[in-house]
C-alpha cells in the first residue's frame, strides 16, 4: 500500500512538473482555439490561427488591433472604429508566464503556460485558454508569384459607418487607398508608402492559398454582410478574381486578407487614440 502511494505521488509530482514547466516557445505554433488578443475587430472566429515565436518578438496571423470608439463617441463615418498596427508585438517569458506587450495600450496581458505531454502547449489567459501545437515547416524561399492585390470593400446600405473603399497593393512599396466620398459620387485617391517588405510579407501568407483553386463567390447565410471584391494579378500574367460576401471564405484567405484590407489604418489614423469598450 505505501509503495503505490509513493508511485502515485511520484507521478503527481512528474506530471505537474512536466505541466507547469517553461516549454520552448521558439518556432511556429497552430493556435487550436482561443484568442490571444481582444477582438476589437469583432472577427468570427477562426477555426485555426498561427503564431511564431522569435527571439523576442512574435507574428499572429490574424494581427494586433486597438479599439478607437468609446462609449460616448459617434460612429466613425468611412472607417472601422479600431485600427490594425500590423502582426508583430514584443513579448517575454518569466517563471512559467507568457506576457504579450500591446503597443497602443502600453500594457502587458499575461498567459500560464502549461506544457504538455503530447508536445503543445496550453496558454491560460484572465478570459481565454489557447491550445498550441507545433506548426509543420514550410518552404519560405519561393519568389513572390502576385504582381499585385486589389481589394474593394463595400460595407453596404446598413453599415453604420458606412464604408466603402479600394485597396491596391504592389511590389513597388506604395499603396493607393480609394475611399468613397458621397458629396462627390466618387472615390478619392491617396497614394501612401509601405514600410520596405510589406508587400513581401503580404505575398508570403498568399503563398498558402491556391489561388487557382478559389472560388469566384462565397456566399453567406447572413442577411446583413459586407462585400470584398478582391482581384490579385499574378506576375504570368493571369489575373484572379473572387468575390466574398461576410466572412464566410477560407481560414487561411481570411488571415491573408488582414493585413491587405486594413494595412492602410496605421498610416492614416496615428493619431487615433486606444480605448477600451467600457471608456468613454
Amino acid at each position: 500500500m505505501i509503495l503505490f502511494l509513493m508511485i502515485i505521488v511520484d507521478c503527481f509530482t512528474s506530471c505537474q512538473s512536466q505541466s507547469n514547466s517553461n516549454c520552448d516557445l521558439l518556432g511556429s505554433w497552430i493556435i487550436e482555439g482561443g484568442r490571444i488578443t481582444e477582438n476589437y475587430e469583432s472577427a468570427q472566429p477562426y477555426s485555426y490561427n498561427r503564431i511564431t515565436f522569435s527571439k523576442d518578438t512574435l507574428e499572429l496571423a490574424s494581427g494586433f488591433f486597438y479599439n478607437t470608439q468609446g462609449l460616448d463617441d459617434d460612429y466613425p463615418v468611412g472607417r472601422y472604429p479600431f485600427v490594425y498596427y500590423g502582426n508583430k508585438e514584443k513579448y517575454k517569458v518569466s517563471g512559467d508566464s507568457l506576457y504579450i506587450y500591446s503597443t497602443p495600450y502600453t500594457s502587458w496581458d499575461s498567459f500560464k503556460i502549461n506544457c504538455l505531454e503530447s508536445g503543445g502547449v496550453e496558454l491560460v489567459g484572465k478570459k481565454n485558454r489557447l491550445s498550441l501545437s507545433k506548426e509543420m515547416a514550410i518552404d519560405s524561399s519561393k519568389e513572390c508569384s502576385i504582381k499585385y492585390i486589389k481589394v474593394h470593400v463595400d460595407g453596404g446600405d446598413l453599415s453604420v459607418n458606412r464604408i466603402n473603399y479600394k485597396v491596391t497593393y504592389s511590389d513597388n512599396a506604395k499603396l493607393i487607398y480609394e475611399e468613397w466620398d458621397s458629396e462627390t459620387g466618387s472615390f478619392k485617391s491617396e497614394v501612401l508608402k509601405l514600410k520596405p517588405g510589406t508587400f513581401k510579407d503580404i505575398c508570403s501568407a498568399f503563398d498558402r492559398i491556391d489561388l487557382l483553386k478559389l472560388k469566384s463567390l462565397y456566399t453567406t447565410e447572413v442577411s446583413d454582410f459586407a462585400t470584398y471584391k478582391l482581384e490579385v494579378g499574378l506576375v504570368g500574367g493571369k489575373v484572379i478574381k473572387t468575390e466574398i460576401r461576410g466572412e464566410d471564405s477560407p481560414d487561411e484567405l481570411r488571415l491573408a486578407l488582414i493585413p491587405v484590407l486594413y494595412g492602410h489604418q496605421i498610416l492614416l489614423y496615428k493619431g487615433l487614440t486606444a480605448k477600451r469598450w467600457n471608456e468613454k
